[in-house]
Parts: C-alpha cells; sequence; structure tokens
C-alpha cells in the first residue's frame, strides 16, 4: 500500500461512504477511519472499517480491479486480501476486502521483501498458462501498445535496441497476471 497515515471520522463524503457501507451490510455504528496520503494528505479512497471484531477495508476502484479479483484473486487461498463485497455506486466501483496488517513496503527490509516477492511468485504460478484468462483485467493486448510506444521515446539508441528486445521476449511469455 502506498504511504498513507490514518485519520480518524474526517472523511470527505462520509454519509456517502455510510450510504456504501450500509449497501453492503455494515452497520452505522462501524468506524470509519481515512487513510490519507503522507505526502500531500489529500484522501487515498481508501478506508478501514471497523465493525465488531471484524477488521474490513473499503476501497474505490475501477472495474479493472474488480475483473482482477474475479479472474484471478477470488479462488486463492491467501496470497491477497479477501474479496468479501463489491458494489457500484453513482458510476464508481467500491470493493470491501479483508484488512490486513502491514507498513509501507518502500522502506521495506529484505526479509518484507521476500514475503511480497513469495506472495507474487505464488499468483504468478496458479496462472502461468492460462490462456483463458490472458484478456483479463489489463492483458497483454492491452498494454502492447503502450510499451511499444515507450520503446519509441526512450532516445538512447542502446536503450532502444535493449528495449526492442525486451519486446520480443514479452510477446513470448505466457500471458497472465
Amino acid at each position: 500500500m502506498a504511504s498513507v497515515k490514518e485519520e480518524k471520522n474526517t472523511l470527505v463524503g462520509e454519509e456517502i461512504i455510510r450510504e456504501i457501507l450500509a449497501q453492503m451490510g455494515i452497520g452505522p455504528q462501524a468506524l470509519v477511519t481515512a487513510f490519507r496520503h503522507e505526502e500531500d494528505d489529500e484522501d487515498y479512497a481508501v478506508w478501514k472499517i471497523e465493525e465488531n471484531d471484524a477488521l474490513y477495508v473499503l476501497k474505490k476502484a475501477d472495474e479493472q480491479e474488480l475483473e482482477i479479483y474475479q479472474a484471478f484473486l477470488s479462488d486463492l487461498d491467501g496470497g491477497v486480501p479477501r474479496l468479501y463485497k463489491s458494489l457500484e455506486f453513482q458510476g464508481n466501483v467500491y470493493l470491501l476486502t479483508e484488512f490486513v496488517e502491514g507498513h509501507d513496503l518502500r522502506r521495506c527490509d529484505r526479509k518484507c521483501l521476500l514475503s511480497v516477492l513469495n506472495a507474487l511468485f505464488y499468483l504468478q504460478n496458479q496462472y502461468w498458462k492460462r490462456a483463458d484468462l490472458q484478456n483479463a483485467g489489463f492483458g497483454f493486448a492491452a498494454s502492447l501498445p503502450g510499451r511499444e510506444k515507450r520503446g519509441n521515446s526512450l532516445g538512447d539508441a542502446d536503450l532502444e535496441r535493449a528495449y526492442e528486445r525486451f519486446l520480443q521476449i514479452y510477446g513470448e511469455i505466457p500471458r497472465t497476471l
């Protein structure tokens, strides 16, 4: 998660968040804690939800993230926070997920980095050759034009040759996740 700080009960549009939670079955007594960017104190569009002994994360997302959860992450046992519910509300997608205690990975130690890498390896190994999912989320076909365009603006002949080789390899690997 990005570097954020929690700020209790100072949500922008708290009424909207309460309505979303109500539609997801979370009662009005739940404690809502907004996450805010440490850098600029702007809203992160992520909230920690505490109801009785349960902890959740409510996140404003996009259709692509929901699709990735549904296609790849919902069947996994561990490795990612569990998705409990999703809701489209006023043209926006909201995800209610499991709260997992953690810290800013930009300043992690070797042990933490290895844990993250192991989680990524686990995810990739689940779907390495699943051709039926290659277009889920932001798949290969959708990502290729942007990657090709990036290679045209490197401004260095050696980098451009290396990037061209990367694109050749990129086109040959399995195309999920």
